[in-house]
């Protein structure tokens, strides 16, 4: 979807909403269990790390014969190998 210049993917959009479903949960959860709020302010920043990684890694491990080759891929997030897994990304 294209708003003129701002294009809208799927896959973005999609983390988006799982980083505010995490945001809601995790804070329901520790209002829920009387945490302190703390726990809240570091617990978020890791829900998303770990699902960037895992996304990451997931894709990685699933298509070991494009990185064969070329290692230094691994780490390109930002070109046509920045790939990621959805699966992997729920479970990170």
């Amino acid at each position: 979807v294209s708003l003129g210049p701002i294009h809208f993917y799927s896959f973005g959009t999609l983390f988006i909403i799982g980083i505010m479903v995490s945001w809601f949960l995790l804070k329901y959860l520790v209002e829920l269990h009387s945490l302190l709020i703390r726990v809240f302010y570091v617990g978020m920043p890791w829900l998303i790390i770990g699902g960037g990684i895992g996304g990451r890694l997931g894709f990685v491990l699933t298509h070991l014969d494009k990185f064969y080759r070329n290692w230094g891929a691994v780490f390109s997030v930002w070109t046509w190998w920045g790939e990621w897994e959805l699966w992997a990304g729920v479970i990170g």
